[in-house]
């Protein structure tokens, strides 16, 4: 056989058995990354929420969700120092503002992902009897001894709560003697619970009634409104996927969880895809 007869075997063979040749398979696309973990800092207050939140988006997504709660002031001095978080959900939304003006998290990534109301959460020993529309004329009564409200310089709740008593023409000098501050809103609660005081002004998300308080909602034109958001750290790794989780918090299955926990839904949607 010639030497040109052996090249034009050799070209068939190759024609009629092209897996011979050493070319690459044909790769798949890559699906979702696997194996990140998030790191979420939260506040205290939120831990109910959230954590029946992280679980619904671990079962949606199969991604883990790692939750630190903590005093919601303390978690912002950690980001602002550069704490290896993923998203921060802090008490109050101005928190994240702030971040977002420092550079600390991602301002595109700013979630208003519900509200909270306000309410007033009567131990059960109080024998004061508090009207429906102006429930709150009778922390004047005498057998009123002690007001328990969050810190209003740390915690929303604590202002809405000083601002519903001032608009409410109940915080003149005899109830700012009643008052007994706590640091956050679990101390503050603890206050009714241990019977330190015989009221609380608390977040609805407190769910006093949870705890044999009689819960008595306090008109939302006496405060302003307490909005809850969220924002993705600006150092984080994960800057998908910490969108992600923000975008479950804010959808209608993340507004259903947070519902049953006492927020009600935010008015717009605010996290954007990275």
């Amino acid at each position: 056989m010639t030497r040109t007869r052996l090249l034009l075997v050799a070209a068939g063979c190759a024609f009629v058995a092209p897996s011979a040749l050493p070319y690459p398979a044909r790769q798949a696309k890559p699906g979702p990354a696997t194996g990140v973990e998030l790191k979420i800092a939260a506040a205290n207050e939120l831990s109910p929420a959230l954590t029946e939140l992280a679980e619904a988006f671990e079962k949606k997504t199969g991604r883990r969700i790692n939750l630190t709660f903590a005093d919601s002031a303390a978690l912002y001095s950690q980001i602002r120092k550069g704490a290896a978080f993923d998203a921060f959900f802090p008490a109050d939304i101005n928190e994240v503002r702030r971040l977002s003006s420092s550079g600390a998290t991602m301002g595109l990534s700013m979630t208003e992902y519900a509200h909270d109301g306000l309410e007033l959460c009567v131990s059960p020993t109080a024998r004061a009897e508090f009207p429906k529309k102006h429930p709150l004329a009778a922390l004047k009564a005498k057998v009123i001894a002690h007001i328990a409200i969050p810190d209003p310089h740390r915690t929303p709740s604590g202002r809405a709560a000083l601002q519903a008593l001032q608009a409410a023409h109940a915080y003149d000098e005899v109830e700012r003697i009643k008052l007994v501050v706590g640091d956050d809103v679990p101390q503050t609660a603890q206050r009714v619970q241990a019977g330190e005081a015989d009221v609380a002004l608390l977040p609805v998300s407190a769910a006093c009634a949870a705890w044999a308080a009689r819960a008595i909602p306090i008109p939302a034109n006496l405060y302003r409104p307490m909005g809850m958001g969220a924002a993705v750290v600006t150092r984080s790794r994960h800057h998908t996927e910490a969108y992600a989780f923000l975008r479950f918090a804010a959808s209608p299955a993340g507004a259903e969880i947070f519902s049953r926990h006492g927020f009600s839904a935010a008015r717009t949607l605010s996290a954007r895809s990275h």
